[in-house]
């Protein structure tokens, strides 16, 4: 029997877990991320690499960036703008990133959580590229 997790549907496991390749189970995000963003360079999108997060200067924190902001940002040729949240095999979207997707999502932007290439290219094949 096969158990999808609502919340996370790349969470399989039983018969479905052996229809991924063992070399995409064990990717690193990082590994994914620089994936897709080769692609999106092939195919001539602009993008770019969204870091955010937090680090101290004497002892005060900073925060950079939006809370929530997905990985990869870019706008497609006719300015509909994307963003890509990248997770391994069983990495989960946090409640940030979700509530930033939807605000995205909501506001006319393409959105994807992606943990392979193929998931984003299914979803930008739908506009041509």
């Amino acid at each position: 029997m096969t158990k999808k997790n609502k919340n996370n549907p790349k969470r399989v496991v039983g018969k479905e877990l052996k229809k991924i390749p063992l070399k995409e189970l064990i990717k690193k995000e990082k590994e994914i991320q620089k994936e897709i963003m080769e692609w999106l360079n092939n195919n001539n999108v602009f993008h770019y690499r969204q870091n955010s997060g937090v680090f101290f200067i004497n002892g005060r924190m900073i925060r950079a960036g939006v809370t929530g902001i997905s990985d990869i940002v870019g706008v497609l040729n006719g300015g509909v703008a994307f963003y890509i949240e990248v997770k391994k095999y069983g990495g989960k979207v946090s409640e940030n990133q979700k509530s930033f997707l939807e605000r995205a999502k909501n506001a006319g932007a393409i959105t994807v959580v992606a943990y392979c290439l193929d998931d984003v290219k299914k979803v930008f094949n739908k506009y041509c590229i």
